[in-house]
């Protein structure tokens, strides 16, 4: 029997998500919409970018419109995307495609990769040595598509002429403003690492770690887009303008060039 295409997926997604788009919470749910469908689009394209079989594609698409199927009851419960003041989307998104039996067309293989992809896709980092290379390729490509979704949403919002005190709360995961940043999420930079959760204590510190992701990138391919989209310089907009961001761009850069010019290692 074939298995069901992406088309089969989205009307699932579509009708259970449905459910959690009302008036008082339809801002940040249509977002999350919106963003699975994006992560979708731009998995397509780095699938396309790496040669994957018509099949691995097929799975990673699957993978990108259900990577945060908890995300709705996770804003529905609790009224924020922190995973720390509700639960961890990533593997309750797992419980809930099997509660609500979403992969049943599956063969236990691939529902094994698609539950494990997306069971890694938040973590710090992935755990390579303990992953087959389906699984390792599906949670990498997976990781890449969403950073680059997310950094265009930040994009937009941060750099947007929002009215005086308006902010998005499930955006700014309810940090506080702050002109300053986090000594450890600049060292962090500094030293050719991702941001340590423990140093995001603002929004700027946020836009930082989000900046921080290209020591997190995969692919040559995503690093070429995030290059080419000027994802970095735009963030780096959001962000007071004080000595130490000379140095952050410049490590930042040195990581994007060498990337997009070499393959990751």
């Amino acid at each position: 029997m074939e298995a069901p295409g992406i088309q089969y997926y989205l009307n699932i997604f579509d009708d259970y998500v449905q459910k959690f788009d009302n008036d008082t919470q339809s801002e940040n749910i249509r977002l999350k919409i919106r963003h699975s469908y994006a992560v979708c689009n731009n998995i397509i394209k780095l699938s396309l970018a790496e040669n994957l079989r018509s099949e691995q594609m097929r799975r990673a698409k699957i993978v990108a419109i259900f990577h945060d199927i908890a995300r709705f009851l996770q804003f529905d419960q609790f009224g924020t995307f922190r995973d720390d003041l509700s639960f961890n989307h990533a593997e309750k998104g797992v419980q809930i495609l099997k509660e609500e039996n979403i992969l049943s067309e599956e063969t236990k293989k691939s529902r094994d990769l698609i539950n494990a992809a997306i069971r890694f896709h938040n973590r710090e980092s992935i755990p390579a040595n303990k992953l087959d290379k389906n699984t390792l390729c599906l949670s990498k490509l997976i990781r890449d598509a969403d950073k680059l979704d997310i950094f265009e949403t930040s994009i937009n919002y941060h750099l947007s002429n929002k009215p005086l005190g308006e902010i998005n709360s499930a955006i700014e995961l309810d940090l506080p403003e702050s002109s300053q940043l986090h000594p450890g999420a600049v060292k962090d930079i500094l030293q050719g690492r991702i941001v340590d959760s423990d140093h995001v204590a603002s929004v700027n510190d946020l836009i930082l770690l989000q900046m921080g992701w290209v020591f997190d990138i995969n692919f040559q391919s995503t690093m070429k887009i995030i290059k080419a989209r000027q994802y970095i310089p735009k963030l780096s907009r959001a962000l007071s303008s004080n000595g130490k961001m000379d140095k952050i761009m410049k490590a930042l850069n040195r990581r994007i060039e060498k990337v997009a010019t070499d393959k990751v290692s």
